[in-house]
């Protein structure tokens, strides 16, 4: 929008600015979920396009079961949780393998700005992002109710309730974003560092799964699971100790310094929160990962830092 011809600024950056700066046209990782925006008819609840989550939730939850019947038909694994969790780790993969490109590709075709907004942005791009947002929610309201709430009910673990506690948090953020138009980025970048981890995560609980079977137990997995659970808990200490915080601490003065003029104080008090909340309940993890990474350190290297550790 435009008033008298001019531009809207949205805190020091003026609409003109940021589109001369953008790509006039989408990248080719984007073009296939804008065809698939452009093709599919509008489901709305509210003011909010659903129609991706919805059909997001139906393809992996079909996608969930396709993986277990492979892993037991033609892998030879147990009809049992073991098959229900590896299945749910390998749609995991799935979607980061789709989300985590194109998420690249939206940061590269746009100036970054965790508070801007989206009027500012060319149609495509607000539809790339729009996309990609409902499929990430798809998937947390597919992985939270189908994976935990019906198959683990009623016996919830901690972890289970702490995973819960993730999905409710990222769609509540994300559709945040989208009913106010603004802080996608900050949205997207948290996206983007969690599922970046997440193929490696996942394959590495795919291949501790397969070292308590009789069929999988052989030489070439006990290699695969050594890399990797070396490969998972390099990645993922190097992500939530250091480059995790450091984008985590941009977000959240980007949100308070420049945001604060246009998102509300209690959503950017809910954003900070959820941000921060994530990257402390990371802690057990780093522990655990940190503890897994120490016995493919060198000798030495391991003394040292247990040296360190106790002085």
């Amino acid at each position: 929008m435009a008033t008298n011809g001019k531009p809207i600024s949205n805190g020091n950056t003026c609409i003109n600015d940021v589109k001369s700066e953008m790509n006039t046209q989408p990248p080719a990782l984007l073009r296939n979920w804008l065809r698939l925006s452009a093709s599919v008819p509008s489901i709305r609840i509210g003011p909010l396009d659903v129609t991706i989550t919805l059909l997001t939730i139906a393809a992996l939850s079909t996608l969930r079961f396709a993986f277990m019947y492979m892993l037991i038909h033609v892998f030879q694994w147990p009809d049992a949780m073991i098959s229900r969790d590896a299945a749910a780790s390998l749609v995991g993969i799935f979607h980061s393998v789709l989300l985590v490109p194109a998420l690249a590709a939206c940061f590269l075709a746009h100036p970054y700005s965790p508070s801007g907004a989206m009027e500012i942005s060319p149609l495509w791009y607000q539809r790339a992002v729009t996309a990609l947002l409902q499929f990430c929610t798809g998937y947390m309201i597919y992985d939270g109710t189908l994976n935990i709430l019906i198959l683990k009910y009623p016996n919830y673990a901690p972890s289970d309730l702490m995973f819960l506690g993730h999905h409710l948090a990222t769609t509540l953020y994300m559709t945040a974003c989208r009913l106010l138009e603004r802080g996608h980025q900050s949205a997207m970048m948290c996206m983007f560092l969690g599922e970046l981890t997440n193929p490696f995560q996942n394959s590495y609980m795919v291949a501790e799964f397969a070292q308590t079977l009789e069929c999988c137990n052989g030489h070439v997995s006990q290699l695969l699971f050594s890399v990797t659970e070396c490969a998972f808990s390099s990645i993922y200490c190097l992500m939530r100790v250091i480059i995790g915080p450091i984008l985590c601490l941009h977000i959240t003065f980007d949100l308070w310094w420049r945001g604060r003029h246009t998102i509300p104080w209690g959503v950017l008090v809910v954003w900070t929160l959820l941000i921060w909340a994530v990257i402390i309940g990371s802690i057990p993890w780093i522990q655990d990962c940190w503890s897994k990474l120490q016995k493919y350190l060198p000798e030495a290297a391991t003394a040292l830092l247990s040296k360190n550790e106790e002085l």
